[in-house]
């Protein structure tokens, strides 16, 4: 045979896979290991119970993160409710007697112009002190002493000029 019949003849035997000096690669890989044969119709019903198994885990998690989201949320409404909210008085920072409201440490009050209380005047820190005396607004929340009457817990002031 020459030399062309003997490479037609190799190749036949290679894609017939009866080759005896080179592993067949259809049923073996590159290190001459058989490879596992998995049936396809096992391995779709592998990929339909996962595909399952993560739809149902998802609609889980799903369920339980909105039902704790919905009760925070509830709870935050709550208490926006119960909060109090921003109120605002225009006048003159006066001072007053603090042994006339006892145990509350009110000094202030706000006065109209004809020299009228408004309301009594709270507040944390010194911006009464220093503001004593001007035409202001002030913003905070109205509160109850334990004799009843309105007082305000100031939380900022703004200072009035001739020109605002």
């Amino acid at each position: 045979m020459g030399r062309m019949g003997r490479a037609n003849l190799l190749n036949i035997q290679f894609s017939l896979g009866y080759c005896k000096r080179y592993p067949c690669a259809t049923t073996s890989t590159r290190y001459n290991t058989p490879m596992p044969k998995m049936p396809s119709q096992n391995l779709l019903k592998l990929l339909a119970v996962l595909f399952v198994v993560f739809v149902a885990l998802g609609w889980a998690i799903t369920s339980v993160f909105s039902k704790y989201n919905s009760s925070k949320t509830q709870i935050q409404k709550e208490t926006v409710q119960n909060t109090p909210r921003e109120e605002s008085f225009e006048g003159t920072i006066t001072f007053v007697d603090p042994h006339l409201n006892p145990g509350e440490n009110i000094s202030f009050s706000l006065n109209d112009s004809l020299g009228n209380e408004i309301i009594l005047l709270k507040s944390q820190d010194q911006k009464l002190e220093v503001s004593e005396g001007h035409f202001v607004t002030v913003f905070g929340t109205k509160k109850k002493t334990t004799a009843g009457q309105d007082y305000l817990l100031v939380e900022r002031i703004v200072l009035k000029n001739g020109s605002n």
